[in-house]
């Protein structure tokens, strides 16, 4: 009498062992070192990102570029083994185990990669003290260039190569529009005059004099703005700033033989 057709087939296919599993640690390996890869990711990138938007400090010393692309490509790494794992994984599980192991670090990976877009979001629906100190920075670095400008064309008009008496004089001359002498975040109207401005200079004076620098609270965390003779703008902190307009005043009331005359922002 024949024995069944199922006795059969087991007979010629003998079960795989737990050994077998043993016959590719590379495999097993490669699904927990995506696990290990997406969590390392995606601490890092919550460290970096949500670390700089509710705690803007700097981390351990580094440039926040170099996490921020060292999590990146953690999280790339991990998310290419996790998925070759898987899907060996998926087809035979007994010679490639950690199936788990491996979509956990897809998981992971994947959520690390969609951090920074979540942070750009957040970014843009509030508004930061950091991106609002660089824009604040940028205009009136841009604004201290045109008045730099603006200086030398007017010297130019006049035969003496004088500066003018004002600041608002450039404006009177169209050589520059009212909104670049107030920064208007800082709720000034556009008449007003953000820069110490010292009169009775030329052109021909020494370059490393002072002609004007902004108020403090334009500068940011930058420190104020320096504007030379030569249009040189230069941004120092606080003590350097105070050496530099004492430097200056010593040297004008020795050379003039009076203290410089500043007219402060109004």
């Amino acid at each position: 009498m024949s024995e069944p057709l199922s006795s059969q087939s087991e007979q010629s296919s003998p079960r795989a062992s737990p050994a077998d599993a043993l016959t590719s640690p590379r495999c097993s390996r490669m699904a927990t070192a995506a696990l290990a890869f997406g969590v390392v990711a995606l601490l890092v990138e919550a460290f970096v990102h949500l670390g700089q938007t509710f705690f803007p400090v700097r981390i351990l010393g580094l440039p926040v570029f170099q996490l921020l692309f060292g999590g990146f490509a953690i999280a790339q790494v991990g998310l290419l083994l996790g998925v070759i794992a898987a899907v060996r994984s998926r087809f035979d599980a007994v010679r490639f185990p950690g199936q788990r192991q491996a979509i956990i670090g897809i998981v992971t990976s994947a959520a690390a990669l969609l951090i920074p877009a979540v942070r750009i979001q957040w970014i843009m629906i509030r508004p930061h003290p950091e991106m609002s100190n660089v824009m604040k920075l940028a205009r009136a670095r841009a604004n201290l260039n045109l008045i730099a400008s603006s200086l030398s064309m007017y010297a130019k008009m006049n035969a003496a190569g004088a500066f003018p008496a004002d600041l608002h004089a450039l404006v009177t001359e169209q050589l520059l529009t009212s909104e670049k002498l107030a920064e208007t975040s800082l709720g000034h109207a556009p008449a007003a005059c953000d820069y110490y401005y010292v009169t009775g200079l030329k052109k021909d004076d020494p370059v490393d004099w002072i002609v004007a620098y902004c108020d403090a609270a334009s500068g940011g965390e930058k420190g104020p703005g320096i504007l030379y003779v030569d249009g040189m703008v230069r941004w120092l902190e606080e003590r350097p700033f105070t050496r530099e307009i004492q430097r200056f005043m010593q040297e004008f009331e020795r050379c003039r033989g009076t203290p410089p005359t500043i007219l402060p922002p109004g």
